[in-house]
């Protein structure tokens, strides 16, 4: 009967062993997923959630304080993820925090990552729904790094082509590397463009200083003066230009639409005609007057008188005598 109860008492003391046991593991897991916590629940929604599964774990400002609690497909182009935060948490998070979907190291899994926003949004209840934005995607960046990698290899492989080509002497390069004439012509080359270079930088000090001719053209005020006056006499003869041009569209507007006397004479044809009419009889006129001046000159009244006329002087010229 002892033997019995003492059978009993270890039985039953290792069943009280394990079950303290079992329940401070429970407790300890429960503990580190915030099981036995009072959680908000909040929604947010991606394109693509890029392999987010439920049980991921959700961050604030680095620290875990939910878990993804459930993932619904409403359209072609939206998911909706459905996410329980610690209600001592949730205190933090604003009606206005992003959501984003992050990666938890380089080959770690998926996680969402919430930022706190502003106050004065007003923190978030039950069935907040939160912006999400499109995070770092790694796998990508690793499709990109690859891609960066096989470049790369590919500009080592034609770079070991080049310097191969150089050291075996073929090609322009490998001879401007191994020839010593071009080598010597082109050290030739660069000490003549530095000597160019330093009389262009001594005419510039020159310049700046006041020195020479150059210096000189540039710096004097009389040359500014009359570079000054002789663009003001320029611009007086542009004006003077345009004013003569001006007058000269106005007189042909003028001949264009009949106005003054010059479109008489170029475009009436009366008024040509009594124009050729009156020189044509001034013409005649002359003609006359000719003729009779003429028809005096020849007659006896006028040869009298000068017979007459050189008679007086004859005899004046006797009595000098």
């Amino acid at each position: 009967m002892k033997n019995q109860t003492n059978k009993a008492l270890r039985v039953g003391l290792f069943v009280f062993t394990a079950l303290a046991i079992f329940i401070t593991i429970i407790y300890l897991i429960g503990s580190k997923d915030n099981l036995f916590k009072t959680k908000t629940t909040i929604t947010t929604s991606f394109n693509d959630i890029r392999g987010v599964v439920v049980g991921n774990n959700v961050r604030f400002s680095g620290i875990n304080v939910g878990k993804v609690s459930d993932i619904n497909v409403v359209s072609d182009k939206e998911v909706v993820l459905e996410l329980s935060i610690v209600k001592e948490y949730a205190r933090f998070i604003y009606k206005d925090a992003l959501v984003e979907i992050n990666q938890d190291g380089l080959m770690g899994s998926k996680l969402i990552n919430i930022t706190s926003g502003h106050s004065s949004a007003g923190k978030i209840e039950e069935g907040t729904h939160l912006k999400g934005k499109e995070g770092i995607d790694i796998e990508n960046m690793l499709y990109e790094v690859h891609d960066i990698l096989v470049e790369a290899g590919d500009a080592v492989a034609s770079l070991k082509s080049i310097a191969g080509k150089i050291d075996s002497g073929e090609g322009d390069l490998a001879k401007l590397v191994n020839d010593d004439v071009l080598s010597t012509e082109l050290t030739a080359t660069t000490r003549q463009l530095n000597t160019t270079l330093a009389t262009v930088e001594q005419i510039t000090k020159n310049m700046t200083t006041g020195e020479g001719d150059i210096a000189r053209l540039i710096n004097s005020n009389e040359l500014t003066s009359q570079a000054h006056q002789l663009l003001g006499n320029l611009n007086e003869a542009v004006e003077k230009t345009h004013r003569v041009a001006e007058n000269l569209e106005t007189t042909s507007r003028q001949i264009n639409y009949g106005e003054g006397a010059v479109n008489l004479l170029l475009n009436n044809k009366n008024t040509a005609q009594n124009i050729d009419t009156t020189i044509l009889k001034l013409q005649n006129s002359l003609n006359e007057f000719d003729k009779t001046a003429r028809a005096v000159q020849n007659s006896w009244l006028i040869q009298l008188f000068n017979r007459k006329k050189l008679k007086d002087k004859k005899t004046a010229k006797d009595s000098i005598k």
